[in-house]
């Protein structure tokens, strides 16, 4: 099992996986990751879960000046 941050997964895998997981959502996408990530003071610490390498799991995270924000995190196993 390997963490891997959300640059290293890239967008397309990252977005494939929110479109193809039943608890997939707008909020967990990449774009919108990147607008959290673009407000004056934030940090994307987003990451994902990778086993033998296929990605598993993903978990939106943004760090800005008041704590964190973004959606709950949602199960590691697909489907």
């Amino acid at each position: 099992m390997k963490i891997l941050n959300r640059a290293e997964i890239g967008q397309n895998a990252w977005d494939a996986l929110c479109e193809t997981h039943e608890e997939g959502w707008f909020w967990h996408r990449w774009d919108w990751l990147d607008y959290l990530a673009a407000w004056e003071g934030a940090v994307d610490l987003s990451f994902g879960i990778q086993e033998q390498e296929r990605l598993i799991g993903l978990c939106p995270l943004v760090l800005d000046k008041d704590g964190v924000s973004g959606p709950p995190a949602w199960p590691l196993a697909p489907g």
